[in-house]
């Protein structure tokens, strides 16, 4: 849930998650229309396990995807586009808190990063 874009407050908050969908799952995230309505916009072509939505910016994304090669990816521009961020094999499990750290969760270990994933040490 992410109730900021680029440090300015929304009138709705935003949600995301990985939904089942044909096999596998993909990002789906929403826009909170009111307490019992949503704008769901999916992201059929990214395959993903566990997203995690920056709580203060809801246009920066983390998505583990073990179906290939780079596992972990980032996006900062909502979905739009995605980058390499950490090739852990066997991540299950992603997180961004609101200090701005990132977490991932995999087979070797539990991993922390505060730089952001291009820039940043794992």
């Amino acid at each position: 849930v992410s109730d900021y874009r680029n440090g300015q407050p929304l009138a709705n908050s935003v949600v995301g998650g990985c939904i089942w969908v044909n096999g596998h799952g993909v990002v789906h995230i929403a826009t909170l229309v009111n307490t019992t309505n949503a704008d769901w916009t999916f992201q059929l072509d990214q395959p993903c396990q566990s997203m995690a939505m920056d709580p203060s910016n809801a246009d920066h994304l983390i998505v583990n995807n073990a179906s290939n090669g780079a596992h972990v990816y980032e996006s900062t521009d909502g979905g739009g586009t995605y980058h390499g961020c950490l090739n852990q094999r066997g991540a299950v499990m992603v997180a961004i808190d609101r200090k701005g750290w990132f977490y991932c969760a995999s087979e070797g270990g539990a991993f922390r990063n505060m730089g952001g994933c291009v820039d940043g040490k794992w």
